[in-house]
């Protein structure tokens, strides 16, 4: 299926910020969360923790503390996930199975795969993969995240490229960038890696798009790997500390307080935290977004902590919150003249509304990349993503119980 849409009738054109909007480190706060989605975990309340430790089947501790409290919560997709909370103590005391590694170069494709399992990072090179590309990009209008880093990091670029030829297996990198910071790379980076400039437009900073906008002439792009300036970083950085990344950079914006950073965070750190340190107060009916205005998700509870999955903190007043409407559709063509994918957006959210999945699956829900544009530009003010993420659920639900 082509990933690009044939007719170009209403398109909007939503530009990613590429403003340079310099990373500001908050206060260092002493009790932060960690969050595992296992239901068991390898400790218990008053343990004591060093950083490098397996809590559990998916996390490692990047912090030495205390364990003050365990629970269980819900998470950004609302799955039941366990939540460690931990007073860590201000000197770093590391396990003994983790070590620096000051030559990336000189060390084996094995021996770095296996220092970054023993720091938490999931990285499982696909031996099919003939090109890894080095999104510089960010994947929604509000975020600069990949934007800024690259900027604030240049001098360390060579390294990184270096670690993802070797954890790779990959000869051939392309570095996705802005016009504006092509000139910045080539100096940087010579010929280690392809250049490629992407326009600045959303959803070009998504996956599954930059893919067929580097590579258009290519039907199968299976082979074809995707990797986000600021993780490819972060490990970097923990290979060459020997230690798992301990921070996060997420961009915060509160539009009716003029506020729109970024922020150098623990990972761990509660979200009502960030408020109190930028003395932002939520306004009664007013909504905070989490990774971005569109395919990010609506948040309620502000004691959820920092995690390497968000990128992005938005504080809406009342006024500037965007509501759905419980319209039926007026078969306008809208959304699937936006849609990335060529999806029958109209026929799959009304199949989804009322229920028949089926019809969903026959239409390809599943190839929805829910970026959000059929929502954005949708006349009724159907709340059509929901609709779609409603079918894939279930539809996966419905797999698994048959599995």
């Amino acid at each position: 299926m082509s990933l690009f849409s044939t007719i170009d009738l209403w398109k909007p054109k939503l530009r990613l910020n590429t403003d340079i909007l310099p990373i500001c480190k908050i206060k260092q706060i002493e009790k932060i969360t960690l969050i595992s989605s296992y239901s068991s975990v390898d400790i218990k309340k008053g343990d004591y923790v060093k950083t490098g430790q397996k809590i559990s089947q998916d996390c490692i501790s990047p912090y030495t503390g205390t364990v003050e409290n365990i629970r269980y919560i819900k998470g950004l997709d609302f799955k039941n996930l366990t939540s460690i909370t931990l007073l860590i103590q201000s000197k770093d005391e590391c396990t003994g199975n983790i070590e620096n590694i000051p030559n990336i170069k000189e060390d084996s494709r094995d021996s770095l795969l296996s220092a970054l399992g023993k720091l938490g990072y999931k990285y499982n090179p696909n031996c099919s993969v003939d090109t890894v590309i080095i999104n510089v990009l960010d994947r929604d209008p509000i975020c600069t995240v990949n934007h800024q880093i690259f900027r604030e990091n240049t001098g360390l670029l060579p390294g990184c490229i270096e670690l993802i030829k070797k954890i790779s297996g990959c000869n051939r990198i392309v570095l996705a960038i802005t016009k504006q910071l092509y000139n910045i790379a080539k100096k940087n980076i010579g010929d280690e890696a392809e250049i490629v400039s992407i326009e600045p437009v959303y959803p070009n900073g998504l996956p599954e798009i930059l893919v067929n906008l580097i590579f258009p002439d290519e039907k199968d792009t299976t082979r074809k790997s995707i990797i986000d300036m600021e993780c490819l970083l972060s490990m970097f950085l923990a290979l060459k500390n020997g230690k798992p990344y301990q921070e996060k950079v997420i961009t915060l914006t509160a539009p009716r307080q003029s506020i729109e950073k970024n922020i150098q965070i623990k990972i761990g750190t509660p979200l009502s935290e960030i408020f109190k340190e930028f003395d932002i107060v939520l306004e009664e009916e007013g909504k905070v977004i989490i990774n971005g205005v569109m395919n990010g998700v609506a948040w309620y509870n502000f004691n959820y902590p920092v995690t390497d999955s968000i990128h992005s903190i938005m504080v809406q007043n009342k006024k500037d919150v965007y509501k759905t409407e419980n319209n039926p559709c007026i078969s306008c063509g809208k959304c699937v003249a936006v849609c990335p994918v060529n999806l029958q957006v109209n026929l799959i959210s009304r199949y989804s509304e009322f229920r028949l999945f089926e019809e969903c699956l026959r239409l390809d829900v599943e190839s929805c990349i829910e970026c959000g544009l059929c929502a954005y530009s949708c006349t009724a003010h159907r709340p059509l993503v929901h609709y779609i993420r409603h079918a894939k659920v279930t539809i996966n639900q419905k797999k698994e119980e048959i599995a």
